[in-house]
């Protein structure tokens, strides 16, 4: 992992060094002082001076941070760099044009020289606010510090047209005789306000520790904020307060360098020392990894094995002999196939071939004998240890016993054919779905009833083989919803055209965290059902139709059916007698007639049509 590596500084001594310079600026402001210099030919000398040197400093923070930057670093370090570099342009431009300068371009004097300096202040304060705000993440692209170079060096000519050609369009900020104007105040008051932002989030950053150097930043930043207050109390572009202005601007420069110039200075040393650090660290690590693989192959259950790059072995494997009984003679070169399986040797020995010839991944299964004899399986794996300059090393591998596993997987498959056999057996068709509707599996008797092989009935629609798709998509749709549906009634469609009507029980099953796979559905064939309802059904009618009477009773004689035909001639309606004696409809003296009639029935024999009488509802007999 890189990290980025800024030399910071301590949040205490900015704060110091900001309250010494505050309280010299408090100072200057409510003591009496004399001008600094007599006339513009004595303080003219320092002016240039602190200008070049801040100009300096800026083209030196923009030249090495530029150069030093690479794509992990802050996008934040190029802004600033690009916005130091576009502000000492402006710097020289505001140098040449102070009041006592020759002739640059125009006439030299102490508006040109003020307007310069505010657009540079302008462009510095705005760049800290950005970065402040910023996160201290790379640039999106590398592209992305050509555009921002791009555009410091436009605002840069922007700002000398303007300055240079169309001063007369610029507000008055300088008047001699009279001093600042309220325009230069307030644009000074407005460069303070944009300073203390960023000013606040720099000293919150470095309480919080930051990874760049905050509190440099914040001394920068808040030394600034006491230049530009300087600025707004000057009488004469020679007093103590343009002066001190400029003082406290190279200071402000300074602290800039400091965070940025230096720990780019810095940080290939810091850099050098951290992969030092962390190459001794690996190789103490390698170390440690070395002693507790030897442990780990003395102690394991396992059988770690070795090899030279041909795949030949020439170091004792302990634990490969502790489990065979074989001698290290036995053991090395390729004797080690003895120990397996007389049907796994040769197989074994190919697969073992193609993986040194191909320098691939070797992974096998095979039978070793133990040495009391047992044969049990074991899952083999071996990878190649390569090294860029000369290939293949050796090869390093691991034998584990899976023989429990190799067992319940023989069991499970057993399990797994016990239960196909159960599916195929029944009679009624069986389906699972899948989510989205296809068919993952089916039985014999799906087979049977839509006509279509196993083979191309896996992986298509379920409802394709209903006379009613949608139905039958609505149907398992609602099983993924409810969990189950129970006798949904369907029509299989055979491929022939013979239809078959079923009543569908479906339910979803999961895996063992619960998830739903799918759905398996089985289907009950009701067609001779359906016929026989619809005979029943056709009986009725036509008894309920008939013109004569027709009763239906239980064995022991009470009412069960009784159709129109009987309500017309006994003026009873079927709600009034079913359930009621049949004996009710005999008169008391054909009682025993009726008995033996019903016993007749019981017995199962048959009655022929005989002569009696019944009473009716309004006439009893």
């Amino acid at each position: 992992m890189r990290a980025t590596i800024m030399t910071r500084g301590s949040p205490a001594l900015a704060v110091s060094t900001i309250c010494v310079l505050a309280v010299a600026f408090l100072l200057i402001w409510l003591l009496p002082t004399p001008y600094a210099f007599r006339g513009i030919a004595n303080y003219l000398p320092i002016h240039m001076a602190l200008e070049g040197f801040s100009i300096v400093v800026a083209m030196l923070v923009f030249a090495v941070t530029w150069n030093a930057y690479s794509s992990e670093r802050p996008g934040n370090v190029i802004i600033i760099a690009c916005a130091m570099l576009a502000a000492g342009m402006i710097d020289f431009v505001h140098m040449l044009s102070f009041k006592g300068m020759p002739e640059f371009i125009t006439p030299s004097g102490a508006e040109k020289a003020i307007n310069f300096w505010l657009a540079a202040r302008f462009l510095a304060a705005f760049a800290l606010l950005v970065v402040a705000v910023r996160p201290w993440t790379p640039l999106p692209s590398p592209r992305w510090r050509y555009a921002l170079l791009t555009v410091g060096l436009a605002i840069t000519a922007l700002v000398s047209w303007v300055g240079l050609f169309h001063q007369e369009a610029l507000p008055r900020t300088f008047v001699d005789g009279t001093g600042l104007t309220p325009i230069k105040i307030g644009a000074e008051y407005l460069i303070v306000t944009l300073l203390i932002v960023p000013a606040s989030i720099f000293f919150l950053d470095a309480r919080r520790g930051a990874a760049y150097d905050a509190a440099g930043l914040f001394t920068a930043a808040a030394v600034s904020i006491l230049s530009e207050l300087s600025f707004t109390l000057y009488k004469d572009v020679t007093d103590i307060f343009n002066l001190l202005g400029h003082v406290y601007k190279v200071i402000a420069y300074l602290f800039i360098y400091r965070a940025l110039f230096v720990s780019s200075v810095h940080q290939p040393f810091e850099k050098l020392k951290d992969e030092i650090a962390m190459r001794k660290s690996a190789q103490d690590a390698l170390r440690l990894s070395r002693d507790r693989f030897r442990t780990l192959v003395d102690a394991t259950s396992q059988i770690i094995w070795t090899t030279d790059a041909k795949g030949h072995v020439t170091d004792d494997i302990p634990s490969w002999r502790a489990y065979t009984g074989q001698t290290w003679d036995e053991v090395r070169g390729a004797g080690w196939g003895d120990a397996l399986h007389p049907e796994d040797r040769q197989r074994t020995y190919e697969v073992w071939t193609q993986a040194v010839q191909q320098r691939s991944l070797y992974d096998i299964e095979y039978r070793l004998r133990r040495h009391d004899g047992e044969y049990r399986w074991f899952s083999v794996r071996g990878v190649p240890v390569i090294e860029p300059a000369s290939g293949i090393r050796e090869w390093i591998g691991s034998c584990t016993d899976i023989t429990m596993h190799k067992r319940a997987e023989i069991a499970l498959r057993a399990a797994g054919t016990y239960a196909r056999s159960l599916i195929e057996a029944s009679l009624d068709p069986l389906v699972t779905i899948s989510p989205e509707g296809k068919i993952t599996d089916v039985n014999e008797a799906t087979v049977k009833v839509t006509g279509v092989p196993r083979q191309k009935l896996v992986g298509t629609d379920f409802s394709n083989y209903f006379t009613e798709p949608q139905q039958a998509r609505s149907g398992y749709r609602e099983v993924f919803e409810k969990g189950y549906v129970t006798d949904y009634p369907l029509t299989i469609c055979h491929t022939s055209g013979r239809l078959t009507d079923v009543l569908y029980n479906a339910s979803v099953y999961r895996d063992e965290a619960g998830t739903v796979l799918g759905v398996f559905a089985a289907a009950r064939d009701v067609t001779e059902r359906k016929r026989s309802e619809a005979a029943a059904r056709r009986l009725a009618a036509i008894v309920e139709s008939s013109e004569d009477a027709i009763i239906s009773a239980t064995p022991d004689g009470r009412i069960s059916t009784w159709n129109a035909g009987a309500q017309r001639l006994y003026g009873y309606r079927a709600e009034e007698i079913v359930g009621r004696p049949i004996l009710d409809l005999v008169p008391p003296e054909r009682a025993s007639e009726e008995n033996r009639i019903l016993d007749q029935v019981r017995a199962g024999k048959h009655v022929d049509h005989y002569a009696t009488v019944r009473c009716a509802k309004t006439v009893r007999r």
